[in-house]
């Protein structure tokens, strides 16, 4: 296990309490490990295991099948038609849209909060959110977009130097989805070996009753659902962008 625990933000955070309070269960010896996909301006309907049946998401799909969805959650507004900013820094500090600074200053984010507990952050892709608010959450940092939209075959990226300071931009060599996937993967390859035992996350069948049994034996609220790719299948959507 590692003396001290890693997440991985493909900018694509969670946050899960270090100490293993937040699943109420009892921490193991070494800190839990974090890696978080965030999908930037992805339409709610484009999972296969949703319903629909006109697109192949099979990765998507597990992730479904041996998770949790919550199908009734929004975006809390946004400035535009384009709702990457307002998403990103609401998930990064637990702040409603109006009166968040967009470039987060003076809010203490995820992986900052992450960092100060003894984490070690890395970060890839997309971070529309200004460079002072990633040099506060991340001390490693590879292929990081800046801006807003992008030809995604030539998508501008810049490193995050040892001494703080990022390289010149410059154009990813691959597409873009794929220049981001392989940085997380080389990060992970630099890490030690992780215990085969972790990260198994407490599985839905096990964690809902015992939230219930917290709660006094009341209902989990209608939007979260233990989904199957099987069982949760809604009606088909007709058309696709």
């Amino acid at each position: 296990m590692f003396s001290r625990g890693w997440c991985v933000l493909v900018v694509l955070l969670m946050v899960l309490d270090p100490t293993g309070r937040l699943w109420g269960v009892t921490p193991a010896a070494g800190r839990p490990n974090i890696l978080f996909l965030f999908a930037d301006d992805q339409r709610a309907d484009t999972i296969g295991a949703w319903g629909n049946a006109h697109i192949r998401t099979p990765h998507l799909d597990g992730l479904v099948g041996r998770g949790f969805s919550f199908r009734g959650n929004y975006c809390f507004g946004g400035n535009s038609g384009a709702v990457c900013v307002p998403s990103r820094a609401m998930l990064m500090s637990g702040r409603t849209w109006f009166g968040l600074p967009h470039t987060l200053q003076g809010v203490t984010t995820f992986p900052e909060h992450l960092r100060r507990q003894g984490y070690e952050t890395f970060a890839t892709g997309k971070w529309h959110n200004g460079e002072a608010s990633f040099l506060r959450s991340f001390e490693r940092g590879r292929s990081i977009h800046f801006g807003g939209m992008d030809d995604h075959t030539r998508t501008a990226i810049q490193d995050l130097q040892a001494d703080g300071k990022f390289t010149r931009r410059q154009p990813a060599p691959k597409f873009s989805s794929e220049q981001f996937a392989d940085e997380v993967i080389d990060s992970l390859n630099t890490l030690p070996a992780i215990d085969p035992s972790w990260p198994m996350p407490p599985s839905p069948r096990r964690t809902i009753p015992a939230i219930r049994r917290r709660r006094g034996g009341s209902p989990i609220r209608t939007n979260v659902r233990l989904c199957r790719a099987i069982t949760c299948r809604s009606t088909p959507s007709t058309t696709v962008s």
